[in-house]
């Protein structure tokens, strides 16, 4: 299967989470640049007028060009380095040999699925899950990704995990995960929270982008039990407002809320009845 590869003359994690909305196979993050990689037909005019523009916006150039064969696991080791939180977590894929002195080590292998710790958003959603009892609780993860925040959940003591994605290829690489670290207390569902019914959670993560945030604010609050934290990222400073407006009109309350560059992670409670 031919592919593109398109080369970003930058590098950086809101740059990152924009062409994350494009139907790219995998990202490789180099030191100045951003490497992308496409399967060549889905490369229409249409994209590419996207693309374009999308880049004249934030002050990007590209080049673009065609590569046969690409040996995804080879690219994302060469470029996957361990991430560590702290003293609280460490995250590491399975060809690392660093023993970490922290609460929780987590070993994946992302598959390119998104949550690797290496994104702002991914690494204060594990910073904040600190601050949160989850001995005994239940949990959802609503966009999954690699399953890295269901796998915490679990190592931190929550009692049941459901795991959820619309990607095919984030459902199985949890499923992939959750074995790698031992777990058994993870359910990886390929869906929508729609499909979601008679159920309640604790806590619920949410690392997901603003599109998908907004629509699914209300459904969030149903799916919390009262008394219960929301834990959201994928925000962009920008569309704070409209973010906390959007779930204060659901019936949150914020709990806190930290940045990391241009990204926002912010705790909803769902007030006791």
């Amino acid at each position: 299967m031919a592919f593109r590869q398109l080369r970003f003359s930058s590098n950086n994690e809101e740059l990152l989470a924009l062409l994350s909305l494009f139907p790219f196979e995998a990202f490789l993050e180099e030191e100045d640049e951003l490497v992308g990689y496409i399967e060549e037909e889905l490369c229409n005019p249409g994209f590419y007028s996207d693309i374009e523009r999308l880049c004249k916006t934030k002050g990007v150039t590209f080049t673009d060009q065609e590569v046969d064969d690409v040996n995804w696991n080879r690219e994302w080791e060469s470029s996957f380095k361990p991430v560590v939180v702290d003293d609280f977590c460490a995250i590491k894929a399975s060809f690392h040999t660093e023993i970490f002195d922290t609460d929780h080590t987590i070993t994946i292998d992302p598959k390119m699925a998104f949550g690797t710790g290496h994104h702002e958003t991914t690494y204060m959603m594990i910073d904040a899950m600190r601050q949160v009892e989850f001995n005994n609780i239940s949990v959802l993860d609503h966009g999954c990704g690699t399953g890295v925040l269901a796998i915490l959940a679990e190592k931190c003591g929550a009692a049941h995990i459901d795991a959820i994605d619309i990607e095919e290829e984030s459902y199985q690489n949890t499923i992939e995960n959750a074995q790698l670290n031992d777990c058994e207390r993870i359910k990886s569902i390929h869906g929508q929270i729609t499909d979601l019914s008679n159920v309640q959670y604790d806590v619920i993560l949410a690392n997901i982008n603003r599109k998908v945030l907004l629509d699914t604010a209300c459904l969030q609050y149903d799916l919390l039990k009262p008394g219960g934290y929301l834990l959201l990222s994928g925000i962009l400073k920008e569309d704070q407002s409209i973010i906390e407006r959007t779930y204060e009109e659901c019936g949150f309350e914020i709990s806190g809320k930290k940045s990391r560059g241009n990204w926002l992670c912010i705790k909803y409670l769902r007030l006791a009845i």
